[in-house]
């Protein structure tokens, strides 16, 4: 159901920016190809949050992979400390040039990134000087800072290194930059300019600049140190409202078709982008959205509250009032309390005190708008008596009553109210809240993350948390703790939230696990299979990747190899064939329960499981329950008394039934002797 907030590939660009990377691509192999290139060159991808940057880096990265061009990826924000950022990121290099067996590079690389951590430790500790550092240190220290020997030794390194780059081309990718601190930000220029400045290498940075400008303000000059790093500064081309026109028109099509609702286009271009009578901006919701975040954001909360109340309103009018709420929650919430102005008629005749009623009614509606003039005139086509009231010769009459009242339009009096009955089902999750609950997670202190899901999933953000984490999974695709913990979450909490959450659990443990090394993926999955109980959750996502046994995207890597497959299926059989048959996944889950012991060829626990049920009246009535429809004269109940049929033969069932007078009048067993008189009148 939802849109996952992922890096778009070329073939997933949805507002036509390969252009783009396409030129920047082909700009820095042309790069390569000059025959004067010896310096190294730093290209600064700017724009705002949400404005598109890593996928434009993922894009510009797919264009190049064909070049032969090494492409290093390193993301600063992982990293807690200075020493740390610069040893990972000399690491990463010595990493992706240790499968070329280039080893006076590498040897050369590992000196320098020695020479340079012991450079910046003495810098730090003389400081707090000399007399302050442990005798054990000080002389090392003293040696250090003394000598220019040290210095010379690491220009001599780098020369060999630079010497090594020669003929080479290399683009390091470093993206969020800016969600660093300030002397984090000041450090990493400082690597890309003065450190690790080699010859035929490319560093292509993304960052807000406004956020970096303001970081590096007080101490650094902020705009002008950034000239200083930036060669070639870029900025994320704006958005086009025509491509984002066509692309939301898109997912209406895609959502009317799923929930087999008509799309009225006619009524959709009325709110979508229009120009007002004698009014000179274009108005329309197109116009609340800013960048690619805004878009699945408001996809998202419109296919997760549009799901549960489908049937209750008008679907043109339902993206209206749910573009209104997400864009601008405060007006919103004033339109939910002002039925009253916005609905009803109440007029009698149009002399003096409807003429100050009317007064009274436009001021509060300008109120509630807040001077937003786009909103106004959403509004005043949304509910046409705002329309009424703002023309020369307004009327008092509700025109149209029957059409409105038909097709669920948010302006009829018997359908305002379900439009905002849900309201309160999904809630919003900052960034920054995101980023905390990361923090916890890469603590991997186990309390605190079940701490952070209870209070997530007691103020309805669980589902949200879990789209936003899908965008920073570079920050915790290494964390095998919290790939674990997905993986037992229900014994961690509590059950209900793991089958509240299956889907969204499942898919986040597949995007984490297809980002494990290929060499590490079976091992840690082994491990994670042999701790877990969560037999429906293990055997899901081995059945999944099963199906579809490539990497996705790339299509270039398996999975797991066969034998891997085997060997976690008989895990899986192991932890099946013990599981109680009075156990609370039974009890809630049976029909899955059943489904895959078939699967896995264990009929005889699946039967276990039955007699142990059925030997009770509330084990018979589980049983039928997991089964058959919960309403009369459901089209489905001839196909799922076959399904039935196939568990346990539904004679026995049907004699059951009819010795126990306990159950006889409980509705589902009606629906049962429904089922068994078609079941055997085909």
């Amino acid at each position: 159901m939802f849109k996952e907030e992922k890096d778009v590939k070329i073939s997933g660009d949805t507002l036509n920016r390969k252009n783009f990377a396409k030129s920047l691509a082909l700009n820095i192999q042309n790069y390569f190809g000059r025959q004067d290139v010896n310096n190294c060159l730093t290209i600064g991808l700017m724009g705002e949050w949400g404005s598109g940057k890593t996928s434009l880096l993922n894009m510009t990265e797919e264009y190049l992979k064909d070049s032969k061009i090494k492409i290093i990826k390193f993301n600063p924000w992982i990293y807690s400390s200075y020493n740390q950022l610069v040893g990972q990121f000399f690491d990463e290099l010595i990493m992706e040039f240790t499968d070329s067996r280039d080893v006076s590079l590498t040897g050369f690389l590992r000196q320098y990134k020695i020479k340079v951590n012991e450079l910046e430790l003495a810098k730090k500790l003389a400081v707090v000087g000399t007399s302050l550092i442990d005798s054990r240190l000080g002389s090392g220290v003293e040696r250090i800072l003394g000598s220019s020997s040290e210095e010379e030794n690491l220009a001599y390194l780098k020369k060999k290194i630079d010497e090594q780059f020669t003929g080479r081309k290399v683009v390091c990718i470093i993206d969020d930059l800016d969600r660093l601190s300030k002397d984090e930000i000041a450090e990493m220029f400082k690597l890309i300019k003065i450190m690790a400045d080699f010859k035929n290498m490319v560093y292509l940075v993304s960052f807000d600049k406004d956020v970096v400008s303001e970081a590096l303000k007080k101490d650094y000059g902020g705009e002008k140190y950034i000239e200083k790093i930036i060669n070639v500064p870029l900025y994320v081309p704006s958005i086009d409202y025509t491509e984002l026109r066509d692309f939301l028109v898109k997912h209406f099509k895609r959502i009317s078709r799923t929930y087999k609702k008509n799309l009225d286009i006619g009524r959709l271009n009325q709110f979508l982008d229009f120009q007002p009578f004698q009014h000179g901006k274009r108005c329309g919701i197109l116009y609340f959205f800013t960048n690619m975040r805004d878009i699945t954001r408001f996809i998202n909360i419109l296919e997760f509250n549009l799901e549960l109340i489908i049937d209750e309103v008008n679907l043109i009018d339902f993206i209206v009032i749910t573009a209104i709420q997400v864009f601008h929650s405060e007006i919103y919430d004033k339109i939910k309390l002002n039925e009253f102005l916005l609905i009803n008629y109440h007029y009698t005749a149009f002399d003096e005190l409807q003429r100050d009623i009317l007064e009274i009614e436009k001021s509060e509606f300008e109120e509630l708008v807040n001077k937003n003039e786009n909103v106004n005139h959403i509004l005043r086509v949304l509910f046409p008596k705002i329309g009424n009231i703002y023309k020369d010769n307004p009327s008092f009459k509700f025109k149209n009553e029957d059409f409105a009242d038909k097709n669920l339009l948010i302006h009829h009096p018997n359908h305002f109210k379900a439009y905002f009955k849900l309201n309160s089902v999904i809630k919003e999750l900052s960034e920054s809240e995101t980023d905390f609950v990361v923090g916890y997670i890469n603590s991997k202190n186990k309390s605190s993350v079940v701490m952070e899901f209870t209070r997530l999933y007691k103020e309805n953000k669980l589902t949200i948390f879990f789209e936003n984490i899908k965008n920073r999974l570079d920050k915790i695709h290494k964390n095998k703790f919290f790939l674990n913990f997905l993986f037992n979450i229900e014994t961690l909490m509590w059950e209900d939230i793991f089958f509240l959450n299956r889907d969204e659990i499942e898919e986040l443990c597949l995007e984490m696990i297809y980002q494990i090394a290929k060499r590490d993926r079976f091992s840690v999955l082994k491990e994670i299979y042999q701790k877990s109980n969560n037999v429906i959750l293990l055997f899901d996502i081995l059945d999944t990747i099963k199906m579809k046994n490539y990497l996705p995207y790339t299509y270039d890597e398996l999975i797991l190899e066969d034998e891997e497959i085997n060997d976690l299926t008989e895990i899986i059989k192991e932890k099946f064939n013990k599981i109680p048959n009075n156990s609370f996944i039974i009890e809630n889950k049976l029909s899955e329960v059943l489904y895959i012991g078939t699967k896995l060829n264990l009929e005889s626990k699946n039967e276990s499981i039955i007699n142990d049920l059925i030997s009770t009246s509330v084990g018979l009535l589980n049983l039928l329950n997991s089964f058959l429809p919960i309403k009369e004269n459901s089209s489905f109940l001839l196909r799922n008394m076959e399904q039935l049929n196939e568990y346990k033969n539904i004679d026995e069932i049907k004699k059951l039934v009819d010795n126990d007078d306990s159950i006889k009048d409980e509705f589902i067993v009606k629906i049962f002797l429904e089922g068994y008189v078609k079941f055997n009148s085909q």
